[in-house]
């Protein structure tokens, strides 16, 4: 019970500390509590003081180093952790192999829950499925609804992002604007080209 309760404040910490910093500054959070960077760009924030860690969570995520999106993410999830007694990594990469290799990792050290992000479903699909299959539960965040429940996860935290593509381009329309250009600035990421779609 402990563990679905760390995932899902976990995921929902993540994304709704992401929202709650207006406008998504350039400036990366200043980074608070223990932050123990390690050489496959992983970093592990410590459970609170007194608590023994007992359960492991692994957020994997395709944001890059350095993101100021991203970095806000991990810096929400690393204090839900904190509050939620459990011990968190990060770890993100943008190219599907890649991030698929993270997961894999993850999964190959026992953690006990993980946090992804899908924004090539296709490209991490085998390793969600595989920490499925192993009976690690998963939550996808902010990318992968349409396809999360299809891959085994138990829930995603996030929105439809055809449905926030149509809020905008309604927006849009309401401005009196009829010709725009929709920016899909991640090769790859099938979220952006469905808010393109639902704008259009």
């Amino acid at each position: 019970m402990k563990l679905l309760r760390s995932l899902g404040a976990l995921a929902a910490a993540a994304l709704l500390t992401v929202s709650g910093v207006s406008g998504c500054s350039n400036n990366a959070p200043e980074q608070t509590g223990q932050d123990d960077r390690r050489p496959d760009g992983e970093s592990r924030s410590g459970s609170p003081q007194g608590n023994d860690g007992d359960l492991t969570i692994a957020v994997v995520t395709h944001g890059q180093a350095g993101d100021a999106f991203w970095d806000i993410v991990k810096s929400g999830a690393e204090q839900a952790g904190k509050d939620q007694g459990v011990t968190v990594t990060y770890a993100g990469d943008g190219e599907p192999a890649r991030q698929r290799q993270l997961i894999d990792n993850a999964v190959a050290r026992g953690v006990d829950g993980l946090v992804v992000s899908m924004a090539n479903p296709d490209g991490v699909r085998g390793s969600v499925e595989a920490a499925v299959d192993k009976g690690i539960p998963v939550v996808t965040i902010n990318s992968g609804l349409e396809r999360s429940a299809e891959f085994g996860a138990i829930t995603h935290v996030g929105q439809s992002e055809e449905l926030a593509g149509e809020a905008a381009g309604e927006r849009l329309q309401d401005e009196g604007l009829s010709k725009v250009i929709c920016v899909v600035h991640e090769a790859g990421n099938v979220g952006l080209e469905q808010r393109c779609q639902g704008a259009r």
